[in-house]
């Protein structure tokens, strides 16, 4: 069975798309960034896939394939970076260990978003929206600029601000997302409740006017007994520890079994001969007082821990109680469960690995890895409980490609950043190596045809060799390395939507129960996403003074808004005439709306596309210089290659082989162990390669950054609270 997904065109194509929107991506960051790549390369794929089923699905699989990659963006990743290009050989092992762990968490994420409209069903797809928009919802209440509630919570502590000293939020927790999942359960937990009230069918009237109020009279017992018990345990924990305290017999239990400091008291021990310079620092900074830098630094609890301790009690008791209510009564219909298990397994994670093992990935920054980690996992668990085992196969194979491709194109950059470093330039035996090579000859022999002499063969000193090579070395490594990886992500959804093309049933689009979602799903990437990515451009603008903060209004000089105000009400009235357009279509078709899937889902390709690119060029124009041109350039001539490859690859009537009745059993268990094999062999040989070419010294193009040893980051450069945030 054969699928037109496996020509290498198609591959190419799937690839490229992604690789682009991973270019740009670095320009905007985090979740929304993340986001542009995956709707681009999961349209790509769709559209080569040889199934017409699956390209009337084109908006959901835009939709749900972005939000797939977004789950990656919250990811820290530039410090596990800095370990490979450290030269300690540890670190650098662990480096190429932690690039593999988070490409396959990212690609992991962005295979189920691709694949969960392919496998399931229309009617389960469509309502699993309800629930998304609550959770988008309570979102927007919770991080809205100025009125939202983090930032009335985050008004109340004295010097906060989102970047410089984003640690003096209560809410301030490993740097991590936390709130955002928290939110989202109290999100689904309200779906809960509306979804059965709304669907409860009393037989009177009074028993209908009665329902809401049992149903919050339950809830309200069990969060009341909950807080009740809550505050009891902790009051008796107290006097039992205080009444302790007054003998001399040692606690067997004490809060700090529980709470630790993050950062590294070892420094202020008594023997402080063996101490490093930078560490010394460390020890100079507070004076010697250890107590001091403890107070400094944070512990592995969120800061309001500290800020209330003698509530904690009643509130843990009041989560578990309203928690022990929704176990037992809760229903979580229209897929809403599978945003729970989602929720719910960031917190397992979580709360699992950096918080009660302390096992950091990248100390002192974020540790939203474990968060994904476990978001992973009970994404996998809910697809093998749901009978969904393709969209679970479909994230390892992806998750698996990924990791590789993350630790591969990192390798790639540093072995394209080896010839004519600076920072190498002190290592004699890499210094012989580039001369053997021949690196800087030409530049030798000009220099010395400028005085004269005869050319010959001569050896290039390292000073010639870095001069030479200089230009080569200016280049933007780190937008080389991004876009390398994101053709590789490409590369991996190419390869799952080609094995689930042949594997998976035909889909049944029919009836068309709730269309309005996809209008929604096809307004999520041409409305929303481009919106939430472009606003950002308005800030730098600002920033680099080339448009004012505030404008006034043409003819009425009386009305000032800001330019913040303005973009919006532009971005408004495209959505009003987006809006009108569908509706309009509706009744009566458009003609520059294509009939055909295939012809819409070239249109959303093109048109988002390439309203990205020129959004990412007006980001950058405010600042550019040479040095863009391997972000910019590049992005600009792939987006062209992509136009020709959308509009000339995918052919109607171009059908995969035989597409199943039913779906065919995949081999999950073979692929993750052979992937599992596979990664430790490949991490192994990128680690060895990076230690020969570079000879265990600092490449540069990087923090020079630890994870291991005496100068550790975490040990001599932890977060202090009254320092700014890095």
């Amino acid at each position: 069975m054969k699928t037109p997904n496996w020509r290498l065109s198609s591959i190419f194509l799937v690839a490229i798309s992604l690789s682009i929107g991973w270019g740009i991506r670095g320009n905007f960051g985090h979740e929304y960034g993340a986001m542009i790549g995956g709707v681009l390369a999961a349209i790509a794929a769709i559209l080569l896939s040889g199934r017409e089923d699956w390209r009337t699905r084109i908006p959901y699989v835009a939709m749900f394939g972005g939000l797939g990659w977004a789950f990656g963006g919250s990811i820290s990743y530039m410090q596990v970076i800095s370990y490979t290009h450290s030269g300690h050989a540890p670190s650098v092992l662990y480096g190429f260990a932690g690039t593999f762990l988070i490409g396959f968490l990212w690609a992991s994420m962005g295979g189920v978003g691709v694949a969960l409209p392919l496998v399931a069903d229309r009617d389960f797809l469509t309502r699993l929206f309800t629930p998304i928009l609550w959770v988008f919802g309570f979102w927007v209440l919770w991080s809205a600029p100025d009125w939202g509630l983090e930032a009335q919570i985050d008004a109340t502590a004295e010097g906060h601000n989102e970047n410089e000293n984003r640690q003096e939020s209560p809410l301030y927790w490993f740097d991590s997302d936390w709130h955002k999942a928290f939110v989202a359960i109290v999100a689904l937990c309200a779906y809960d409740l509306w979804n059965r009230y709304a669907t409860e069918r009393p037989t009177t009237y009074v028993r209908a006017f009665f329902v809401p109020f049992r149903m919050a009279g339950a809830l309200s017992l069990f969060a009341c007994i909950g807080a009740g018990i809550g505050w009891l345990f902790q009051s008796s924990f107290n006097v039992v520890g205080y009444l302790w305290a007054l003998t001399p017999i040692p606690q067997p239990v004490k809060w700090s079994t529980f709470s630790r400091n993050v950062a590294d008291p070892s420094l202020f021990d008594p023997d402080r001969q063996n101490l490093t310079h930078l560490q010394s620092l460390v020890v100079e900074k507070y004076d010697g007082d250890e107590e001091m830098f403890l107070a400094d630094t944070f512990t592995n609890w969120p800061q309001f821990f500290s800020d209330i301790p003698q509530h904690l009690g009643w509130i843990f008791g009041l989560l578990a109680g309203i928690s022990l209510y929704f176990y037992w009564f809760g229903k979580f219909r229209n897929g809403s469960a599978l945003l729970m298990y989602i929720a719910i397994g960031w917190f397992v994670g979580f709360l699992l690995l950096p918080v009660i093992l302390g096992l950091r990935m990248t100390p002192p920054r974020s540790d939203d890895w474990a968060g994904i980690l476990g978001v992973f996992c009970a994404t996998v668990i809910y697809m093998f409980r749901h009978k969904m085992i393709p969209v679970a196969h479909a994230s390892i194979i992806s998750g698996f490609i990924g990791g590789i491709g993350f630790s591969g194109a990192q390798l790639l950059k540093l072995l394209m950043i080896w010839p004519g470093n600076k920072h190498l330039a002190g290592n004699e035996t890499i210094v012989a190596m580039w001369q053997r090579l021949g690196l800087g000859r030409a530049a030798m022999n000009e220099q010395l045809a400028e005085r004269g002499l005869e050319d010959a063969e001569v050896t290039s000193s390292p000073e010639v060799i870095v001069n030479a090579w200089a230009h080569y070395q200016s280049a933007n490594w780190h937008s080389f390395y991004e876009q390398s990886y994101g053709f590789i992500n490409g590369i991996a959804i190419a390869v799952v939507v080609a094995l689930l093309a042949t594997k998976i049933r035909r889909a049944d689009n029919e009836p068309r129960v709730r269309k309005w979602t996809e209008l929604a799903a096809v307004a999520f990437p041409l409305l929303l996403l481009l919106w939430l990515n472009i606003r950002k451009n308005v800030k730098q603008w600002i920033e680099q003074g080339t448009v004012p903060e505030a404008m006034t209004m043409p003819l009425f000089g009386s009305v000032e808004l800001t330019t913040w105000t303005w973009f919006n009400l532009m971005w408004l009235s495209l959505c009003v005439a987006f809006l009108a357009i569908a509706i309009t279509h509706q009744r009566r078709p458009i003609a520059v709306i294509p009939k055909s899937w295939l012809g819409r889902g070239q249109l959303i390709f093109l048109v988002f596309m390439w309203a990205m690119v020129i959004a990412n060029f007006e980001r950058a124009l405010v600042g550019f210089d040479e040095n863009r041109l391997i972000t910019e350039a590049i992005i600009f001539v792939n987006a062209a290659i992509a136009t020709v490859l959308v509009l000339i690859l995918p052919r109607e009537g171009d059908y995969a082989t035989r597409v199943p009745r039913l779906t065919v059993t995949v081999r999950y268990a073979r692929a993750t162990i052979i992937g599992l094999i596979a990664a430790a062999a490949i991490i192994y040989g990128e680690y060895r390669l990076v230690s020969y070419v570079h000879q265990n010294t600092y490449a540069g193009h990087a923090g020079e950054q630890r994870r291991f040893g005496p100068d550790s980051e975490w040990r001599i450069k932890p977060i202090y609270r009254t320092e700014e945030h890095r």
